[in-house]
């Protein structure tokens, strides 16, 4: 684990100077696993406020924001985020509503959301968004996270 992180690090800075202008994106896919232990949150805490010094953007993906928001740590990363898209909240919708002081309709919008909708925190602004894929694309095909449709 540790090797990783380092070279997570050492790729991001190298990135920024090799070319100052380019921008680099780390994706963590899953990341309530990486927010269990103790190390892994610790280099993504840090992460999320220093990469942005070489120009680079730390992505967190996980399919329900409970999972992080339980967490000190992810918590204080979420709040912390200017740009955040956020999709269908099955349930435990309140600690969402609570950090982004989503309003009512906003919450409604968030449990009833279908694919392709949802709402982006930029900033202070919060945009209601929808944007549904036809399902006979191979954009859709890239995108679903379905079994039996995805390519």
């Amino acid at each position: 684990m540790l090797s990783m992180l380092e070279y997570i690090s050492t790729a991001v800075m190298s990135n920024e100077r090799n070319d100052p202008k380019a921008a680099t994106w780390v994706y963590f896919d899953e990341i309530y696993l990486l927010l269990r232990d103790s190390l892994s949150a610790n280099f993504l805490y840090t992460s999320w406020k220093r990469f942005r010094k070489y120009n680079a953007y730390a992505t967190g993906i996980t399919q329900n924001m409970q999972d992080c928001l339980t967490n000190d740590t992810a918590y204080a990363m979420l709040a912390n985020s200017e740009f955040v898209v956020m999709l269908r909240q099955t349930k435990d919708i309140d600690s969402v509503v609570e950090l982004y002081g989503l309003s009512e309709p906003q919450r409604k919008y968030l449990l009833l959301a279908q694919p392709g909708e949802g709402i982006i925190k930029m900033g202070n602004s919060l945009i209601p968004f929808n944007n549904p894929q036809p399902k006979d694309t191979k954009t859709y095909k890239l995108l679903t996270t379905k079994p039996g449709e995805m390519e």
